[in-house]
């Protein structure tokens, strides 16, 4: 029930930072992140939501084997470039 632990208990999304979130078509989590991405943009926050298509959960961590996994995690990269540079 704590929104630090399953943010989408959270009351209020209003006030946060823009977000950059990416779902994996093959994940048990991916419904909860767009639910997530979608509250968030209804609260008026900015909000990037990529879809991984035809990857699973963990798929950056097959950078190295992945042409998909490495274009997503190199967009993901630029978009935290944005933010700190």
């Amino acid at each position: 029930e704590d929104a630090y632990a399953a943010p989408l208990s959270a009351d209020n999304f209003s006030n946060l930072a823009p977000a950059f979130i990416m779902v994996a078509e093959y994940d048990p989590l991916r419904d909860d992140g767009i639910n997530y991405s979608n509250r968030l943009r209804d609260a008026g926050v900015k909000v990037e939501l990529h879809h991984a298509k035809h990857l699973t959960h963990g798929f950056l961590r097959a950078w190295d084997l992945s042409n998909d996994a490495q274009k997503l995690g190199t967009n993901m990269l630029s978009s935290l470039k944005k933010v700190f540079w």
